[in-house]
Order: structure tokens, then sequence, then C-alpha cells
């Protein structure tokens, strides 16, 4: 909840670490998250994004959520 209260939104934020985990870990993974980190192993940034479908072009692409 640390970006939504950076983001002045923190009562807006009902996502639950067992939410995520289940949408990121789970069986059927809905949502795909990448970290960066730097020469030490310290996360720095991180891009959350999942597959998204064009009716126009006929074929999937991705969306980038957060980044």
């Amino acid at each position: 909840h640390e970006l939504a209260e950076f983001e002045r939104a923190a009562d807006s934020c009902h996502l639950t670490e067992e939410q995520l985990h289940a949408t990121l870990f789970g069986a059927q993974p809905a949502v795909f998250g990448h970290v960066a980190v730097d020469a030490d192993d310290l996360p720095y940034g991180f891009a959350l994004w999942f597959l998204n479908f064009s009716t126009w072009e006929g074929v999937h692409g991705i969306h980038l959520e957060d980044l």
C-alpha cells in the first residue's frame, strides 16, 4: 500500500497480499510482473502487465499497468 499512500489514494487501495500472490503465482496467472534490481540486488523498480486482445487486429498484445 506504499504506492497508494504515495499517490495520496490509500483509501482507494483494497488489494491484499493474498490476492496479489494468487494473481501473480496461481495456477493460471492473470498478471505478470518484473522487478528491476541494482548491482547489489536491491529492488528499484517494477512492471506489472497483462495480456489483452485486439478485436481490430485479431492478435494479442500486452497492457502495461504499472511501471
